[in-house]
C-alpha cells in the first residue's frame, strides 16, 4: 500500500513531466511567431529599430546550425538583431548579431543580392559591432568590433573583406584581434589605411586602463596595407 508520501512523490514527478511537456510545445509554436513555411521553405523574420529582416532559414548555414543546436531557437531569433550597412551595387550588406550575452554577440556579415541570393560571413565572434567603413573603390569593407575588459579599458578588433566573396583580407603588420585599442581608422586610398592607437609601450591591463583614465592621452598613427 502506497504511503501517502510516495503518491505526493509520485504526483510532483508526474507535474514536473508535464511542465516539461508543455514547455516543449510552447518553444515550438513560438518559433512559428518568427519562422514562417512559404513554398516549403522556412523563413526567419528578425525585427530590429523598427526595421524588418527576412530571409531564409537554409540559406544562412550559421544561423541554422545554431537554431538547431539550441534547446530554445525561438528565444534565439527573438534576440537576433541586426544592422543595416549599405547598398553597394544593387547588393544589401547586413549584420546580424546572435548568441552570447546581451552585449557581447557573434556578428556575422551578410550579402543580399538583387537577384536575392544570400551570401554569409562569420567576422567576429563574442564581441560588440562599433562601424565600418568602405574602401574608395568599394571593393572592400573594414569593421571595427570592441570587447570592455573591467570599466574603462576597451580593446578591438579590425576586420576587413572582400565585398564581392566576404573573404576576409590579411594586413601586412600583425594585428591581433582584440590586443589593442584602436581609437579610429580611415582608408588612405584602395590598398591603404591609418590606424590610431594610444602611444603606449606595453599592453597589459595596468598600462591600458592607465592610459584610458588619464586627460593627457598619447597617440600614435600606424599605417596598414592590405593585400
Amino acid at each position: 500500500m502506497k504511503t501517502s508520501k510516495n503518491i505526493i512523490s509520485t504526483i510532483s514527478v508526474s507535474l514536473i513531466a508535464i511542465i516539461f511537456i508543455i514547455m516543449l510545445l510552447l518553444v515550438k509554436n513560438n518559433i512559428f511567431d518568427y519562422v514562417q513555411n512559404n513554398n516549403g521553405k522556412d523563413y526567419i523574420i528578425i525585427k530590429s529599430n523598427g526595421e524588418t529582416l527576412l530571409f531564409n532559414r537554409k540559406d544562412i548555414n550559421e544561423l541554422d546550425k545554431y537554431l538547431k543546436g539550441s534547446f530554445d531557437p525561438a528565444t534565439e531569433i527573438n534576440r537576433m538583431r541586426f544592422t543595416y550597412l549599405k547598398k553597394i551595387n544593387d547588393t544589401q550588406y547586413y549584420l546580424i548579431h546572435y548568441g552570447g550575452g546581451v552585449k557581447l554577440q557573434n556578428n556575422l556579415l551578410v550579402k543580399k543580392d538583387c537577384s536575392d541570393k544570400v551570401t554569409s560571413k562569420l567576422i567576429s565572434e563574442a564581441s560588440f559591432y562599433q562601424n565600418f567603413k568602405i574602401s574608395p573603390n568599394k571593393q572592400y569593407i573594414a569593421f571595427l568590433f570592441g570587447r570592455n575588459e573591467g570599466i574603462v579599458v576597451l580593446r578591438n578588433n579590425l576586420v576587413i573583406v572582400d565585398s564581392t566573396t566576404l573573404e576576409e583580407i590579411k594586413i601586412d603588420k600583425l594585428i591581433k584581434p582584440f590586443k589593442y585599442a584602436i581609437l579610429e581608422y580611415r582608408w588612405i586610398d584602395n590598398k591603404d589605411l591609418e590606424v590610431i592607437i594610444p602611444d603606449i609601450e606595453s599592453w597589459d591591463f595596468n598600462t591600458l586602463e592607465e592610459w584610458f583614465r588619464s586627460s593627457q592621452r598619447q597617440t600614435r598613427k600606424i599605417k596598414l596595407k592590405i593585400y
